[in-house]
């Protein structure tokens, strides 16, 4: 998702009217937020983290959000789109991890192709 996605996805679930609110919100300037929506930019690490708190959900999976949009080519692309999968299924199905943890979920998720 990119950066200014995340943005509005807070401004949304928080009821916030401005960029100048989510700005604070975050802990940055509005110029800040004026260049992620301008730009193909991503959140910085502690941005991503306190937009993840904001919105409840694991700040893991946001940071592996950017990540993916941060990289350069196709295989890091994949590979940070299966973690950020992961986490999200992690989420949802705790004892995944208990139960062989990534390996095991990226063994199935290859043999079912989307």
């Amino acid at each position: 998702m990119k950066a200014h996605e995340w943005i509005d996805r807070l401004k949304v679930e928080k009821a916030l009217q401005s960029d100048y609110a989510a700005a604070k919100m975050l802990g940055l300037t509005t110029a800040a937020v004026s260049k992620i929506r301008t730009s193909d930019s991503t959140l910085g690490e502690d941005t991503a983290v306190r937009l993840a708190e904001n919105l409840g959900i694991e700040p893991a999976f946001v940071l592996a959000d950017q990540a993916m949009e941060r990289a350069k080519n196709g295989a890091a692309r994949r590979a940070w789109e299966a973690v950020a999968e992961f986490i999200a299924l992690k989420e949802k199905t705790p004892e995944l991890v208990e139960a062989g943890g990534f390996e095991l979920w990226r063994k199935r998720r290859d043999s079912n192709p989307r």
